[in-house]
Order: structure tokens, then C-alpha cells, then sequence
């Protein structure tokens, strides 16, 4: 059989005497789990790790007495007998073949014409599914997530990281959030949940388990650095992108100012030269000197100043020439009047 299968199963019966089953299993002698005096026929057959198998008569089905962890002792048999529907029963500890283990019992009712007459199920040893979290947990952030499985009882069924704590409550595993993550267990819906205190998120989510009316929940938890690393890594990846692009956007910036105030020294000694040319030009005029000529052509106001000056210059320099031929006694000289307020041409005119 594989390790996947109950390594154990059982079948016992309410009192068969009178019944046709009866004959088939009350004539044996106490063999496979017969009991002649009270009609019970209550056999547990149980396959140990080399595959022998064994068989043994039940006991404590009827006994309502509570273990240790809350669950009833004989509940896999006098729940379906009171009830009439299958039932799941664990996690519930048996000595199988002289040794201590967890069990989950599954077991069914067995109906004729609505009168129950007894039982059969199968039990699964506990550490199989404790197996199953711990490959779960494998599979998960590399091996760094946690996963438990738990009842609507507050009973641990298999941890991942604390096989000790199966059959206890799940107090030992969640502590201060005990009851919230019992509500929630028992609430048969998938919740998100936020541990703060040990830094963890996680999720639950209910398992059924066929017609029963029993509920379980697989909760997966990891902490929050390892579920959120991807998101961490990528925040950090864009302060670093951000920050890059600050100092390039600074660089940059840096960059254009420095070629701005180069454009606005080259435009202001532009401005400037042709200005200190006009100045010195017209200190040179006031000098008595005729012979500079600023020959700057520009359509703007510097550029109307340098003709004017230079025009200026033209008339000064003109009248000049008349001034000297008039001083060498030749009077017969042509004066150009640059305009009716022209008082130095007028003078010469005077003279002629």
C-alpha cells in the first residue's frame, strides 16, 4: 500500500445478534476483533512501516470523555451514530502497535433502513500531512514561509516549522493572535492578516471536508521583508534611478545656466564694445579730433548712434577745411549746412 493511503481502518458494529451479518463474524472466537458477549464486532486493522498487517479490538468508541485537547475520545463513533453523516475526528492520539500517534479519523455511518448499525472509516496518521506542510513550505519564498494546518477547534493538525506543537492548541503558534486567527479559522472564509508584533503577513484559507460538518484551514504566513522583497527591491532600485536622475537633471541644470551666463557675456560685450567705441569717439570729438569714424552698421539704437556720430564727425571735419582756406585767404569755398540749426555752418557763410 502506499504511504499515502490509512495505514489504518476500522469497522465496528452495534450489536449484531440476531442479524444475518452476525454469522459471518460472531462465529470466529474472538478472532478479528469479535466480541461474542456483548455482539460487538469491533476490528482495527493497522499496517505498520513494513507493511504487516495487524488487527486489534477498538476501544473507548462509546466514551464521551474529553482528552487533553478538547476532543471527544469515542466522538468518531457517536457522532455519525447520533447524527446519521460522516465525521471527522483529530487530532486524536492512539497507540498503534505499542506506539504514540496523531490521528485524523474519518468515519461513516453505517445505515440499514435508517438504523445505524455501526461504522467504517480510516484513520491517517497525522505525520503524513505534516509532511505535506513541510513541502508546501519548501516550494515558498525558497523554503522561508511557514505553513500550518488547523481545526475549527483551535487544534494544530501539521506546522511546518513546529511538528511539536501538533494535537495542542493553536494558541502555541499565534499567541496574541490567537483569537483572531480562530475566528477567522472557524469563519470558513480566506482572510489576509497583519501580524505586527512578528513582523509576518499572511493568509488563511478553508479546506472542506466532504459532507462533513467539520472545517479545517491551511494558513500560510512569511515576514513581511520576504513577502514584500520584490516591492522592497524596487523601491530602492527607483530611489537609486531617482537619485541618478538628480544628479543628472542637477548636472544639466548646472550645465545650461553656465552656457546661459557664457550667451549673456558674449551678448553683453556685443552691446558694450560698439557703446565704448561711441564713448571714446565722442571724447576724441570733444578733443578737436575729426578723423575717427566708428563705422558700426546696425538697425538698432546703438547702430543710429554710430551714424550719427559719424556724420557728426563728416560735418566737423568739413567745416574744418573751410575754416583753413578762409585762414589762407581763399574765399572761394562752398559751406555745406547740415540743417537751419547748423550755427557753425552759418558762421562760415557769414565770413564768405
Amino acid at each position: 500500500m502506499s504511504h499515502q493511503l490509512p495505514v489504518r481502518l476500522f469497522q465496528p458494529y452495534e450489536d449484531l445478534r440476531g442479524h444475518k451479518i452476525a454469522i459471518i463474524y460472531l462465529n470466529q472466537n474472538n478472532t478479528m476483533g469479535n466480541n461474542p458477549q456483548t455482539g460487538r464486532f469491533t476490528p482495527y486493522w493497522t499496517r505498520d512501516h513494513q507493511g504487516h498487517i495487524g488487527v486489534q479490538s477498538l476501544v473507548d468508541y462509546d466514551s464521551t470523555e474529553r482528552l487533553s485537547n478538547g476532543v471527544m475520545k469515542g466522538g468518531w463513533y457517536i457522532k455519525p451514530k447520533q447524527n446519521h453523516t460522516p465525521s471527522v475526528t483529530a487530532p486524536l492520539p492512539y497507540i498503534v502497535q505499542g506506539k504514540h500517534v496523531w490521528l485524523a479519523t474519518f468515519s461513516s455511518p453505517i445505515l440499514v433502513n435508517d438504523k445505524f448499525l455501526g461504522v467504517v472509516g480510516a484513520d491517517y496518521n497525522l505525520q503524513f500531512v505534516q509532511s505535506l506542510s513541510k513541502q508546501v513550505a519548501s516550494h515558498l519564498y525558497n523554503g522561508r514561509a511557514e505553513v500550518s494546518i488547523l481545526t475549527d477547534q483551535g487544534l494544530v493538525i501539521a506546522d511546518s516549522d513546529r511538528p511539536e506543537t501538533i494535537g495542542k492548541s493553536m494558541s502555541n503558534l499565534f499567541n496574541k493572535q490567537y483569537q483572531k486567527i480562530f475566528n477567522a479559522v472557524k469563519s470558513g472564509q480566506v482572510v489576509i492578516f497583519n501580524n505586527k508584533e512578528h513582523e509576518n503577513i499572511g493568509i488563511i484559507s478553508p479546506i472542506t471536508l466532504g459532507k462533513t460538518n467539520s472545517l479545517w484551514a491551511i494558513v500560510i504566513r512569511v515576514k513581511r521583508n520576504i513577502a514584500l522583497e520584490n516591492v522592497i527591491n524596487l523601491d530602492q532600485q527607483i530611489k537609486v534611478t531617482n537619485h541618478s536622475n538628480m544628479v543628472w537633471q542637477t548636472t544639466i541644470g548646472l550645465l545650461i545656466s553656465i552656457l546661459g551666463l557664457i550667451a549673456i557675456i558674449v551678448m553683453a560685450n556685443s552691446l558694450s564694445k560698439p557703446i565704448l567705441r561711441a564713448v571714446k569717439m565722442a571724447k576724441t570729438l570733444a578733443l578737436g579730433d575729426f578723423n575717427t569714424r566708428l563705422n558700426y552698421k546696425s538697425s538698432d539704437e546703438i547702430g543710429q548712434l554710430s551714424n550719427v556720430l559719424d556724420n557728426m564727425a563728416d560735418n566737423l571735419h568739413w567745416h574744418v577745411r573751410v575754416a583753413e582756406e578762409i585762414a589762407k585767404g581763399n574765399l572761394n569755398q562752398s559751406v555745406q549746412i547740415a540743417s537751419d540749426k547748423d550755427q557753425l555752418g552759418k558762421a562760415l557763410c557769414d565770413i564768405l
